[in-house]
């Protein structure tokens, strides 16, 4: 078996002896330079990556009408609406109530919803606290938020 300081150098630039060349913090990864191979790469991370596990929280609650009682007309239903940063995806969840009678968890599941006008999604820009949501037809009265949707609202 042959050493490696036995082996002929690859090019010309390499012809010094392993005691004299550089070591690997000055040439960068795999002998290329730092300025060399990630001069071109972006500072900004992507979008995914930059607000990965972000959600921004909304409380709210919709009216649902019950046909079957005359003692009542509607329910008021609390939800909870989550927006995902990192992909502009949502879901609605309904917190479970104990003996309610009523089905309840993860009302709508988690996949970018289209508008009423089902061509364009939802954005951050179209929630805020006290305002109205028509999702699928029915209508969320939105009624606080959480603090780091709060937050992110205020630097955004």
């Amino acid at each position: 078996l042959r050493e490696v300081r036995d082996l002929p150098p690859r090019d010309a630039t390499a012809t010094a002896s392993p005691t004299q060349q550089q070591s690997p913090e000055a040439t960068g990864t795999f002998g290329h330079s730092k300025s060399g191979m990630f001069a071109d790469s972006p500072s900004k991370l992507p979008q995914w990556v930059e607000n990965d596990r972000k959600v921004l929280r909304f409380f709210g609650y919709f009216k649902e009408g019950v046909v079957e009682s005359n003692i009542e007309n509607h329910r008021v239903r609390k939800i909870i609406l989550f927006y995902y940063l990192e992909d502009g995806s949502m879901h609605v969840a309904e917190p479970k109530q104990d003996n309610s009678g009523i089905p309840q968890g993860t009302f709508i599941k988690r996949h970018v919803f289209l508008k009423d006008d089902g061509v364009s999604s939802f954005t951050p820009q179209d929630f805020a606290v006290g305002e109205c949501v028509s999702i699928y037809g029915r209508t969320f009265f939105l009624v606080d938020a959480d603090p780091f949707t709060r937050q992110w609202y205020e630097d955004n």
